[in-house]
């Protein structure tokens, strides 16, 4: 579960949630760019602003997607991809990555 996972690498409280319900991240994260500036300025992270470094209206897309995707990575593996990431573990290490590089707090 990538909420979980999120939760846990910033140190917050994992509250479940139902997936079904409307949320408008975009509308929600609108107005949040001082709250960014200020995270920043708090943390001596690299100067950023909120919208360089995020894509919200991507994050609406995924959300979003009502059906269960199935994808086999054979077609991938014959075209010689044969490596292979999981998801879960790597979001720490990417965190971690992007804290090392003051992206992140």
């Amino acid at each position: 579960m990538i909420w979980k996972v999120l939760c846990d690498v910033f140190g917050v409280e994992f509250v479940p949630f139902d997936e079904k319900e409307k949320f408008d991240v975009v509308g929600f994260m609108k107005d949040k760019g001082e709250v960014w500036d200020r995270i920043v300025e708090e943390n001596g992270l690299y100067k950023t602003k909120m919208e360089e470094i995020t894509c919200f209206g991507a994050l609406t897309s995924l959300l979003k997607f009502e059906f269960q995707h199935v994808c086999s990575m054979n077609k991938s593996r014959e075209f010689g991809f044969h490596g292979y990431a999981n998801t879960l573990k790597s979001i720490p290490e990417w965190v971690h990555r992007l804290r090392q590089m003051k992206i992140l707090p």
